[in-house]
C-alpha cells in the first residue's frame, strides 16, 4: 500500500492505545495478588511496554533521534505529569495533603539521574567537536553506552533499596 507517512502514523497510534489499556488491565490483574512493592515494581515495568516496543522498532531501523525522543517523553510524562496530576487533582479534592518525604526525594534523585544520563553524553560530543579529537563517534558511542550502564545501574539499586 502506497499510503502516506500521516496515515501510517495515526494508525500506529490508534493500534498502540487498545494494546496500552490491555497492558494496563493486565498488570492491575497482576498486581493485586502481590504486595504493594511487587505490584509496583510490575505496573511501572510493564506500564512501559508500548514505549519499549516503539524504541525496539525505531533502533531496528537505525532512528536513534526517535529512541532518545520517546525515553525522554516516557520520563517526563512519568516523573511529573504523573506526579503534577496526582499533587493538583489530590489537592481539589482533600485541603490538605500528606506526602512522604522519602518517596519525594527518591523521585527527585531518579529524575536528576535521568537528567545528567541524558546530558552528560550530548556534552562529551559537543567537547569531543570542539576538541578535534578523532574517532569521535566511537568515543561519543563508548561514553553513551558506559552511562546508560550507569543510570541502570542506579536504577537497578533505587528499586532493591
Amino acid at each position: 500500500l502506497k499510503w502516506s507517512a500521516t496515515m501510517v502514523f495515526m494508525l500506529n497510534f490508534i493500534g498502540c492505545v487498545p494494546l496500552a489499556t490491555i497492558l494496563g488491565q493486565a498488570t492491575e490483574d497482576v498486581a493485586e495478588h502481590t504486595n504493594e512493592t511487587i505490584g509496583g515494581l510490575i505496573n511501572a515495568t510493564f506500564g512501559n511496554t508500548v514505549e519499549i516496543i516503539l524504541s525496539l522498532a525505531a533502533l531496528k531501523s537505525g532512528q536513534f533521534d526517535v529512541v532518545v525522543n520517546t525515553l525522554i517523553g516516557s520520563i517526563l510524562s512519568n516523573l511529573l505529569l504523573v506526579m503534577g496530576s496526582s499533587l493538583l487533582f489530590g489537592g481539589l479534592y482533600y485541603r490538605e495533603q500528606e506526602i512522604n518525604p522519602i518517596v519525594v526525594e527518591g523521585n527527585t534523585l531518579a529524575l536528576g539521574v535521568a537528567m545528567i544520563g541524558f546530558a552528560m553524553p550530548t556534552i562529551f560530543a559537543f567537547a569531543l567537536n570542539q576538541l578535534n579529537v578523532k574517532n569521535k563517534e566511537s568515543a561519543s558511542e563508548i561514553f553513551s553506552l558506559v552511562t546508560a550502564i550507569l543510570v541502570l545501574t542506579v536504577y537497578g539499586l533505587y528499586l532493591f533499596f
